[in-house]
């Protein structure tokens, strides 16, 4: 179904994301908003200017009606889409329960196709049609993202997404040094996106890192991969003196 764009759409309009941001993010961050952007993360420079253009507004609030009349539209009842998340993490369950009844109301038939080896099954044709998974950045270099995840040959493209504008600036990007053109292109990037219903992003992690400083000493959590643990090798015992 999905490879009519209306469907598509109509998936992205029936997207519970604040409430699902309130109920299962909140809890852990109070101050945590939904993420609307696919390229920048909340915070960067560059986000709120892309978010202000890029067409994520359409989808803040869950548009029922919007749903209906696109699936009217395309000729299509009672779709259903076969959705992918681990099924041992307990966020991602309640998540796909909130999107599967939301996705009901305008007819959408949202099916639990969750595994334990869900990771090794992104990518494979025919085995779900939509996903819930997050990415973890090892860098903060432009080339990190929107090149391997976007581009039709893309290493990371695991949905087959394939559009030759987004092709030309993913390999613009990869060759760009000047710092402002590198937004500019990450936000044109960022709106043809939305513009093509590739879907939906919804919260940035939240990350809890508790220690004992009596303990240990050293530690430096990093919003990178592998987080806390990237210097670990500095990592000192605490020694109380006799």
């Amino acid at each position: 179904h999905f490879n009519d764009p209306l469907i598509r759409e109509a998936f992205m309009k029936v997207i519970p994301r604040q409430e699902i941001v309130d109920k299962l993010i909140k809890p852990l961050q109070p101050e945590a908003e939904v993420r609307n952007s696919q390229v920048f993360l909340p915070g960067a420079e560059g986000y709120d200017e892309s978010v202000a253009e890029n067409g994520s507004a359409d989808f803040a609030e869950v548009d029922i009606e919007g749903a209906k009349a696109l699936l009217a539209e395309a000729g299509v009842v009672n779709p259903e889409v076969c959705m992918l998340f681990s099924s041992t993490n307990p966020r991602r369950a309640n998540e796909f329960l909130l999107i599967q009844q939301s996705g009901a109301l305008a007819g959408f038939n949202v099916t639990d196709c969750s595994s334990p080896d869900w990771g090794g099954l992104l990518g494979t044709p025919g085995a779900y049609d939509a996903s819930l998974f997050a990415w973890q950045s090892t860098s903060l270099g432009v080339t990190n993202g929107p090149p391997p995840t976007f581009n039709s040959k893309g290493i990371n493209n695991l949905n087959f997404y394939s559009n030759p504008e987004m092709d030309k600036l993913t390999d613009q990007l990869g060759k760009e040094f000047d710092p402002a053109t590198q937004i500019d292109l990450q936000k044109q990037i960022d709106k043809l996106l939305w513009d093509d219903f590739y879907g939906v992003t919804i919260f940035q992690f939240p990350s809890v890192t508790a220690f004992d400083q009596n303990a240990i000493a050293g530690i430096a959590p990093s919003t990178l991969s592998p987080t806390i643990f990237w210097n670990i090798w500095e990592w000192t015992p605490v020694v109380a003196a006799p």
